[in-house]
């Protein structure tokens, strides 16, 4: 972020409170005073990376006069999870988080799911999900080797991108039934928890976590809720859906919120419910979009007989 040439400003604080202080050093390097540089490049033709006398001179000048917000951690303690939420030893939490793994060389990053079991050692990593449907342009760039040298990879959030995990399964966290976990958007492709069924099992319930604060305060949280409540009725299972920007809500099998079982946006609360039983397997869990297909297909076959059947038709 910085050349050894550039311009840095180097900030000493000493901080007193009753019988404790400290001092503390901030460095702003040059990638910090970005804005500031813009304002000076506008008097000053071609960029400067040398020791330019009089570059450095207005750029003291407006550092003194630039205002700076610095939060400052006085005192910091390390407490283990399970303690923090207070959970009981036989309780699951399940959150979701970036996961890093593979080697220095080849990082792999991943968004994750993770359902964490408190015992009496602390807690115990019981069953892991990572997200196969991952935004494009968002969590990673589509063909990336030609878009990111012209600069399209500024649209991604994270620099390197997230990978994909595998197809979709059911987790099976311990002292839990087995759950079919849908990250943020994958909530909206139907087929996914079937695919998972088909080569795991039919999990007993979906879970949904998503971080919705893109959205902004619009409809779009609500219309994510409802969207993500049509993999329930597909599947004929319950779903508990849990987000910290959105709207919450446990789910029946027929895609019904439970009465009072939802948080609304921005609200907070927990919610205490118990989980809906599950169908029976849906015409759509066995056989997909088979008759989708067949219909579509059926429709073909008659509007071709019926053209056909109309160009052998003669005029007298």
């Amino acid at each position: 972020i910085a050349r050894p040439a550039n311009a840095a400003i180097l900030v000493k604080l000493r901080i007193d409170m009753e019988d404790r202080g400290g001092r503390t050093e901030l460095l702003l390097p040059y990638a910090t005073l970005e804005p500031i540089r813009k304002l000076l490049l506008q008097q000053f033709m071609g960029e400067k990376f040398g020791r330019d006398s009089i570059w450095e001179s207005h750029l003291a000048t407006e550092l003194w006069s630039t205002k700076i917000d610095i939060e400052a951690i006085l005192d910091e303690q390390t407490m283990p999870l399970n303690q923090v939420m207070n959970l009981e030893v036989g309780q699951t939490l399940m959150l979701g988080g970036y996961r890093l793994a593979g080697s220095p060389d080849h990082p792999q990053a991943y968004n994750s799911l993770l359902a964490l079991r408190a015992d009496a050692g602390g807690l115990t990593l019981t069953a892991l999900y990572d997200k196969h449907r991952l935004v494009p342009f968002g969590e990673y760039l589509p063909a990336e080797s030609l878009l990111a040298p012209l600069g399209f990879k500024k649209l991604v959030h994270v620099t390197d991108g997230f990978d994909a995990g595998p197809p979709p399964r059911p987790i099976r966290p311990r002292g839990a039934p087995p759950v079919q976990p849908l990250i943020c958007y994958e909530s909206l492709f139907p087929g996914l928890v079937r695919q998972g069924s088909t080569l795991a099992g039919r999990p007993a319930w979906i879970v949904n976590i998503s971080n919705d604060a893109w959205f902004g305060r619009t409809s779009g949280p609500w219309q994510h809720l409802n969207i993500a409540s049509y993999r329930a009725i597909e599947e004929g299972l319950p779903m508990v859906r849990a987000t910290p920007t959105g709207v919450s809500a446990v789910i029946d099998a027929y895609g019904r919120i439970r009465p009072g079982a939802w948080l609304g946006q921005g609200a907070r609360g927990v919610i205490d419910a118990a989980l809906p039983p599950a169908l029976a397997a849906t015409p759509f869990e066995r056989w997909g979009e088979t008759f989708f297909w067949l219909t579509m297909t059926l429709s073909a076959v008659i509007g071709r007989y019926a053209r056909v059947n109309r160009s052998g038709r003669t005029t007298v």
